[in-house]
Formats: structure tokens, C-alpha cells, sequence
């Protein structure tokens, strides 16, 4: 049975309980169903081809923005890495300075 149809023998049940218990998923994706259609408000519905057409646009689109997003977090990455290694040289560098200054303290 289509949910159309098991709706309108929900409606004819009276709206009971029980049956709409019994179809509780149908009657909902009618309902949902029924609202789209609605909110078209007059609109053409959308045909199939453009809908796939569309849906490989978005698709394309996405594609592309999560290329940059990993050239992006690459670079984070390399980025961070850099950074460590200049903190690592700096301590050393902080480290020998250190040292110096001991040896010139004890003389």
C-alpha cells in the first residue's frame, strides 16, 4: 500500500489510534512528503535531470573545496613543524648561551 493510500484510510479510520499506531513510519513520510509539496507553493516540481545535475554540481564543488582544505591542512601541518624545530634551535641555541655563561662565571 503507497503511504497516499494509508492515509487516507487513517483519515477514514477516524484518525484512531490504533492505526495510525499500526502506521505510524507511512504516515509520517506522507505527511513529510505532503509538506514539500507545499512549500512549493505553486512552483513546478523539480525535474529528476536537473535535480542529478545540480546534486553533481554540489558535488564538484565539494570536491574541490576539500582539495584546498588538505592543501590547507598540509600547510598547518608544515607550519607547525617549522615553528617546532625554530622553538628546538632556540633552546639549544639557549641552552649553549647557558652554558657559556657558566664556564665565563667560573673562571
Amino acid at each position: 500500500m503507497k503511504t497516499k493510500e494509508i492515509f487516507r484510510s487513517y483519515h477514514e479510520s477516524g484518525y484512531t489510534d490504533q492505526y495510525y499506531e499500526e502506521h505510524r513510519d507511512e504516515i509520517a513520510r506522507y505527511k513529510a512528503a505532503k509538506k514539500a509539496f507545499d512549500d512549493l507553493e505553486g512552483k513546478p516540481i523539480p525535474i529528476l535531470k536537473d535535480i542529478n545535475q545540480e546534486f553533481q554540481r554540489v558535488l564538484q564543488e565539494k570536491r574541490e573545496a576539500y582539495k584546498e582544505f588538505q592543501e590547507a591542512s598540509r600547510n598547518a601541518k608544515e607550519a607547525l613543524i617549522v615553528r617546532e624545530n625554530i622553538r628546538s634551535l632556540y633552546r639549544a641555541e639557549e641552552s649553549e648561551r647557558e652554558k657559556d655563561r657558566e664556564k665565563e662565571r667560573g673562571k
